[in-house]
């Protein structure tokens, strides 16, 4: 599901806008997302299994440009069967904060 962006949530569900103007529920587990802190998100996935998001979301990570990518990136995994609660931070962590989650 590369290039799609998540428009929020709705009854422990995302919706996601794909690219062609549809919309789309995931009833997956874990959604993998990886932002730039200009661009936005730039590669997010849904995933029933924790590990395969973990392998996706290092593997977008991997294909990030420059030799620092902590410093322009933030990628994160959710579990949105737990509120969201985020499992996996990887790189600046003030990128996938969610809304009402504190920053700083």
């Amino acid at each position: 599901m590369n290039g799609c962006y998540c428009l929020g949530l709705a009854r422990g569900k995302s919706f996601v806008y794909l690219l062609g103007g549809m919309k789309a529920e995931t009833d997956k587990r874990y959604e993998a997302v990886l932002k730039h802190h200009e661009k936005g998100i730039v590669n997010m996935a849904h995933f029933d299994d924790l590990n395969e998001a973990h392998r996706w979301l290092r593997a977008r990570w991997a294909e990030v440009p420059g030799e620092r990518p902590e410093l322009d990136c933030g990628a994160a995994i959710y579990d949105q069967h737990d509120n969201r609660k985020r499992v996996l931070t990887i790189g600046d962590a003030y990128l996938v904060k969610e809304d009402g989650e504190k920053r700083g």
